[in-house]
């Protein structure tokens, strides 16, 4: 999605909903080839073809997870750990 398609963060997002409401309703998008999809926090609580999408990809026999991190935190001690979602 080109910064000129938008004007704020929300219809970014809605931008890039539709984009992926067009994958997964594809008839490519099937079971047979693809497994699983990894889900944004954001995601879950949008719809496709009015489910919920989590919903809609399970009725559509493929497996939604939900990625459970917001990115990765600052270095502490050498190590960096993932953001939880609160």
């Amino acid at each position: 999605v080109n910064e000129d398609q938008y004007s704020n963060e929300d219809e970014m997002f809605q931008l890039v909903h539709d984009m992926r409401t067009r994958v997964v309703t594809s008839p490519s998008f099937s079971p047979d080839k693809i497994l699983g999809a990894i889900l944004f926090e954001q995601t879950m609580d949008r719809e496709v073809e009015s489910k919920y999408t989590a919903d809609y990809l399970a009725d559509k026999g493929v497996v939604p997870f939900l990625k459970v991190d917001k990115g990765l935190a600052e270095e502490q001690n050498g190590v960096q750990l993932m953001k939880p979602i609160d």
